[in-house]
């Protein structure tokens, strides 16, 4: 069980969720899994390594973010807090 709102839980990994409230809607959901895409710790990187659907989410929400802007591809991401 995560200690506070922004503990993930690892439980839900395999449902392809970060968190308890990343179920509840889609745009909470969008918004939980966009934040980490766009300021990842340690922990979110290794969580998407590890898991088939995470690793699927975060291809999706790629591929949106490159829609529309062609610069947010899959390069830029993984450069994104490397040396944090």
């Amino acid at each position: 069980m995560p200690r506070n709102i922004h503990d993930f839980d690892s439980s839900l990994f395999l449902k392809g969720f970060l968190y308890p409230s990343s179920s509840n809607s889609f745009e909470k959901d969008f918004k939980a899994f966009a934040i980490n895409l766009f300021n990842p710790s340690e922990e979110f990187r290794k969580a998407v390594s590890k898991n088939k659907k995470l690793k699927q989410k975060q291809k999706l929400l790629i591929n949106f973010f490159n829609a529309i802007d062609d610069s947010l591809t899959k390069k830029y991401f993984s450069k994104l807090n490397k040396f944090k």
